[in-house]
């Protein structure tokens, strides 16, 4: 009996990291990307409210864009232990 109880509580173990390491890991990332494009289309829709003054001096609006593509680009590679790398080796 007891030999029994220990597989099932490491059968659910291994499920239970499964699932928090790789699935919700997913949903985490559709979670961040639908945020991301939220931003973007609200930041175009003030672009088209304001057209001639905010394409006037666009730099901005081209470097936030470029900042928002790049992080939808780089969503599934982000991780704490990548971005302390990259800090480190950026120091």
């Amino acid at each position: 009996m007891k030999m029994i109880d220990s597989i099932m509580v490491i059968s659910l173990l291994i499920g239970v990291l499964y699932l928090l390491f790789f699935v919700y890991r997913k949903v985490r990332i559709d979670l961040f990307r639908d945020r991301v494009f939220k931003i973007r289309r609200s930041l175009f829709l003030i672009a088209v409210d304001n057209s001639d003054e905010f394409f006037r001096e666009n730099s901005f609006y081209r470097f936030f864009e470029s900042v928002l593509n790049t992080s939808l680009s780089y969503t599934e590679e982000f991780s704490l232990i990548s971005s302390l790398l990259r800090y480190k080796n950026s120091v």
